[in-house]
């Protein structure tokens, strides 16, 4: 295992013409269905991050293609205004802060959920 592992990391550091290929030959001898399929999704799903490797999840997290087609079909076809101007948008809204505090086990009751723009813009609510 530790020989493979060595080897994998080695493709990972070759020029990018030559890595592809060098990763490819180690997925196909690790003997794992799983990590052929994360890089088949990867390849599939995140082609931005063809040739690179991202470590800065802390700034932003990467987007699949998946979840920006589904959000640019939303914006296209649904939400055309203000959540506050729209019955449709506004329940929309609604149905995501319950769902909120439905996965936190918090009452309407007794918390409010609030969306911000990021972190930052969070702490500087309550700040």
């Amino acid at each position: 295992v530790v020989s493979w592992v060595m080897a994998c990391l080695y493709a990972a550091s070759l020029p990018l013409p030559f890595r592809e290929a060098a990763l490819d030959q180690c997925l196909l001898t690790s003997g794992s269905e799983y990590d052929r399929s994360v890089e088949e999704e990867r390849r599939e799903d995140f082609p931005q991050l063809s040739g690179v490797v991202y470590l800065d999840y802390a700034g932003a997290g990467v987007y699949s293609r998946a979840l920006l087609a589904q959000a640019q079909s939303q914006y296209l076809q649904q939400l055309q205004c203000n959540p506050h101007t729209s019955p449709e948008a506004e329940a929309r809204l609604e149905d995501a802060r319950s769902k909120v505090l439905r996965f936190f086990g918090a009452s309407r009751d007794t918390h409010a959920v609030v969306f911000t723009s990021g972190s930052t813009d969070a702490l500087r609510l309550i700040a």
